[in-house]
């Protein structure tokens, strides 16, 4: 079993998310020099699935990162 919050970073690195559980996680999105944020409670089973690929890391999407470089990004937003 997973201990949470887990951090990663999309193969693209222009998103970083905190999963804070199976059916929940905040994503710092980069766009340009803009920074966003969103709050995703996963209800549909798509969203479900979505977290769990990115606890597993599936297929390479995803790579762990530190608590300190998602907070860093996650600062920027405001």
């Amino acid at each position: 079993m997973e201990e949470f919050p887990l951090y990663r970073r999309s193969a693209s690195g222009r998103n970083l998310y905190r999963i804070d559980a199976v059916d929940r996680f905040l994503e710092v999105q980069l766009i340009g020099s803009r920074v966003r944020r969103h709050e995703v409670v996963a209800s549909a089973y798509p969203e479900r699935v979505f977290v769990q690929d990115m606890i597993v890391c599936a297929q390479g999407a995803f790579t762990p990162i530190d608590a300190r470089e998602f907070e860093q990004a996650l600062a920027r937003t405001g």
